[in-house]
C-alpha cells in the first residue's frame, strides 16, 4: 500500500455518531494512503476514539479527493506535515473551491528561476493569476492561565445559577477583579431576565438566566473565539464549568494589525513578475475587529510600497463552500492590478 502498513483502532460508537461503517472507515483510510503516500501516517489518525480524529479523516478525504487529479497535486500533498497541517489544508480547501471556476489550476506551480513559488496558479479566460495562501495561528493569544486566574477570583462572588459572561479590554489586577465581582454580586440580586448588567469602557458582563445550578460533579474548560455582536471584535475566550456554575471569560482586546501585516509581508517573496498576485489569508482564527484588520491591510498599500500585491483575500471555511461572504481588498497601486475576470471569482458572495 502506498502509505505503508498500518493498523486501525476505533470506537464503534464514534463511527455511528457520524454515520460511518467499519468498511467505510477502511475505504477512507485506503484512499488517503494512496493520495498522501509517505505523508499518510504523519497527518492521518489511524486510531479513532474521538470525533475529532474521525472528522479529520472525513475532511481530508472529501477535500483531497476533489483535487487529487489536478496538475501539481502530488507536489502539494508532499507539503503535508503535522506542524504545517492547518496551513496546507487551507491551500487544499482553496484549490477545491477554485476547481470548476477556472479554466486551469495548478498546485505548487513550477516557476522560472528568480521568481517566487506560490501555492496556486490559475488561468481563466486567458488571464493568469498566482495565489499565495497564509494561515494565521492564534495559540500565542490563548490566555488560558490568565482566564483561569480571573475565573477563580470572580467565581467566588457569584452565588446564583445563572450563566455569566465576562469580557474585559485590559488584563485586570486581582483587586480589580474582586471589585468587579462585588459589584456583580449586588446587581445579580435584582436580575429578572437575560441581558447585560455591565457594559462600559472596561468591562462587559452578560447574564443568561438559569433556574438551577449544573451538576457540581461536572467540571471542565472549553476554548473558544468570541465575536462581539455589535462591534464584530473577536477575542480569545474560555468557558469554565465548576461548582455547578458556568462562567465565560474573554479578553484582553487584541491588536492584530502587526500579526496580519507580518503574514502579508511573508508572502511577498512568492510574487511572480508580470502576473496578478493574490495573497489569501485564512480568517477563521483571526482576532480583533474585521474593520480594523481591513483598514490595516489598506494602509500597507502605497504608491511605492507593496505594489506587487494585486489583492488580499480574507477567506474562512464557510466562504470556501459558498456560505459566507468574501473580504477582498484590492491594491489601487498594484503593478499588475486585479482583472475583472479573476476578481469576480471572489466577489460572487460579497
Amino acid at each position: 500500500m502506498s502509505g505503508g502498513h498500518y493498523k486501525i483502532s476505533f470506537n464503534s460508537g464514534i463511527l455511528q455518531a457520524r454515520g460511518v461503517t467499519e468498511d467505510g472507515l477502511r475505504y477512507y483510510l485506503d484512499r488517503l494512503s494512496k493520495i498522501l503516500n509517505k505523508r499518510f501516517l504523519e497527518v492521518v489518525p489511524t486510531t479513532v476514539f474521538d470525533t475529532q480524529s474521525l472528522d479529520r479523516i472525513l475532511t481530508l478525504h472529501e477535500i483531497l479527493s476533489s483535487i487529487k487529479d489536478l496538475p501539481g497535486a502530488n507536489r502539494h500533498f508532499c507539503e503535508y506535515t503535522q506542524p504545517q497541517f492547518s496551513a496546507t489544508l487551507f491551500v487544499s480547501r482553496f484549490a477545491s473551491f477554485l476547481k470548476g471556476k477556472v479554466d486551469r489550476i495548478e498546485l505548487e506551480p513550477i516557476t522560472l528561476d528568480g521568481e517566487g513559488n506560490p501555492d496556486i496558479k490559475i488561468e481563466r479566460r486567458g488571464v493568469t493569476a498566482f495565489i499565495e495562501c497564509k494561515n494565521i495561528e492564534t495559540s500565542q493569544f490563548n490566555n488560558q492561565e490568565e482566564h483561569k486566574n480571573v475565573f477563580d477570583l470572580f467565581e467566588k462572588h457569584i452565588n446564583v445559577p445563572h450563566q455569566i459572561s465576562l469580557s474585559y479590554k485590559n488584563t485586570p489586577t486581582e483587586d480589580q477583579v474582586n471589585t468587579l465581582g462585588a459589584s456583580v454580586h449586588k446587581l445579580l440580586k435584582s436580575v429578572t431576565s437575560t441581558g447585560s448588567i455591565i457594559n462600559n469602557d472596561d468591562y462587559s458582563v452578560h447574564v443568561q438566566i438559569r433556574d438551577e445550578y449544573g451538576d457540581p460533579r461536572i467540571s471542565g474548560m472549553m476554548e473558544m473565539i468570541v465575536e462581539e455582536v455589535n462591534s464584530g471584535e473577536r477575542v480569545p475566550g474560555h468557558v469554565f464549568l465548576e461548582n455547578g456554575k458556568t462562567i465565560a471569560i474573554q479578553g484582553p482586546e487584541i491588536d492584530y494589525k502587526k500579526i496580519l501585516q507580518a503574514k502579508i509581508r511573508d508572502a511577498r517573496n512568492q510574487h511572480v513578475s508580470g502576473a496578478i498576485f493574490i495573497t489569501a489569508i485564512n480568517s477563521d482564527l483571526m482576532l480583533g475587529s474585521t474593520k480594523n484588520n481591513i483598514r490595516c491591510v489598506e494602509a500597507m498599500f502605497q504608491p511605492n510600497q507593496n505594489t506587487r500585491y494585486s489583492c488580499i483575500v480574507l477567506a474562512n471555511n464557510r466562504s470556501l463552500i459558498g456560505e459566507d461572504r468574501w473580504q477582498t481588498i484590492s491594491n489601487p497601486y498594484a503593478a499588475v492590478p486585479m482583472n475583472s475576470t479573476i476578481d469576480e471569482i471572489f466577489r460572487k458572495n460579497a
